[in-house]
């Protein structure tokens, strides 16, 4: 399909392309179950609002539309059905909170004059790395606590 972007010739078709990624290829790797959209079949899949002009790839979580999990709709028409929203924002930012009382840090600007409590500056020296971990550790931890 770049191929026929870039240089004009006439490849696969779209359809084609789309089928080898699904089915032709859960065919290569040997499952029955997957690679085909159908009521007997495991299907996840993500469909997209791409008909406004804000539609750009890696957008936030607001461009999607429809979410379909080993079957099952996660999400419709943008709001998601298998979790209270208002109940894990509430916990996000119980944990965002935990966090960043654990690492001393002022996000309110009440202190920005202090070099030492600025949060641009506190950010600018924070481990990264080790912020990301406990906060994908607890984003883990969250979810196996509450999906089946």
């Amino acid at each position: 399909m770049t191929k026929r972007l870039l240089f004009g010739e006439d490849t696969s078709t779209p359809h084609e392309f789309f089928r080898a990624l699904t089915r032709n290829g859960a065919m290569a790797l040997g499952f029955d179950d997957v690679g085909l959209v159908r009521g007997d079949k495991a299907a996840d899949f993500v469909l997209f609002d791409v008909s406004g002009p804000r539609f750009v790839p890696g957008r936030p979580a607001g461009d999607v539309r429809d979410v379909v999990v080993a079957g099952e709709p996660v999400v419709r028409n943008g709001v998601v059905r298998t979790l209270d929203e208002a109940t894990v924002l509430a916990e996000a930012r119980e944990a965002a909170e935990t966090v960043l009382d654990h690492l001393q840090w002022d996000v309110t600007g009440a202190e920005a004059g202090t070099p030492d409590r600025n949060p641009v500056a506190l950010a600018s020296r924070a481990p990264i790395g080790r912020i990301g971990s406990w906060a994908l550790r607890l984003g883990r931890q969250y979810l196996r606590d509450r999906l089946p």
